[in-house]
C-alpha cells in the first residue's frame, strides 16, 4: 500500500515520446500535460490524443516549462541527456507544487541521488522535502533503442511534514 501514488489531479508525462505513459495516466483519471519537444513525437501525440479532454499536448523543454500552480505528479521516462536539469527543476524548489514523482532515469543518476552513504548536498537539500527512494533496476535490454546503460524508476515522494520548513529553504541551502 505505501508505494501506491497518491491521487492527484494533474500528471505530467515529460519527455512524452509516443504516449504510452501519457495513456495510462489518463485512464487511471488524471489529467494530463505530455510533454515534448520532438516534432515526429508531437505529431505522434497529436494525432492520438488530439480530440481527448483529459489530454493536453504540450510542446516544450521539460527544463524550462512552466509548472502547474496546483499539486502534480510526474510519470515520466526521462531523456538521459537531460534528466538531471529536469529533476533539478522540480525538486529543487521546494515551492514547486510536486506531490510525487516516478521518473526512469540512468541507473548511476538514481543511485547517486538515493544513496545515504556517501551523500552529495543536492540529495541531501532535496531530502529535506522529499523522501528519495530507487523503485527498481531497469535493464537496458528493456530499451529499443539499448542505451550504453540500465536505468531505473527513481521515486520521490513530498514529505508530509518536510525536514526543513519551506520558508527556511534559502538559508538551508546556504548553509
Amino acid at each position: 500500500v505505501q508505494d501506491r501514488p497518491q491521487h492527484v489531479a494533474v500528471a505530467l508525462d515529460l519527455g512524452a515520446g509516443g504516449g504510452v505513459l501519457t495513456g495510462a495516466l489518463a485512464e487511471a483519471g488524471a489529467r494530463v500535460w505530455a510533454v515534448e519537444l520532438d516534432s515526429v513525437a508531437l505529431r505522434q501525440l497529436r494525432a492520438r490524443f488530439g480530440v481527448d479532454p483529459r489530454v493536453e499536448v504540450v510542446e516544450a523543454d521539460a527544463t524550462v516549462l512552466p509548472l502547474p500552480d496546483e499539486p502534480f505528479a510526474v510519470v515520466a521516462n526521462l531523456p538521459f541527456a537531460t534528466g538531471t536539469a529536469i529533476l533539478r527543476r522540480l525538486l529543487g524548489d521546494p515551492r514547486v507544487r510536486l506531490t510525487q514523482l516516478d521518473a526512469i532515469v540512468e541507473w548511476g543518476l538514481a543511485a547517486k541521488r538515493t544513496a545515504v552513504w556517501p551523500s552529495t548536498r543536492t540529495s541531501v537539500y532535496w531530502s529535506a522535502w522529499y523522501e528519495l527512494s530507487l523503485a527498481r533496476r531497469v535493464p537496458r535490454a528493456c530499451f529499443a533503442p539499448s542505451p550504453s546503460v540500465d536505468a531505473a524508476v527513481l521515486r520521490a515522494r513530498r514529505r508530509t511534514e518536510p525536514l526543513v520548513p519551506v520558508r527556511e529553504a534559502a538559508a538551508y541551502r546556504s548553509f
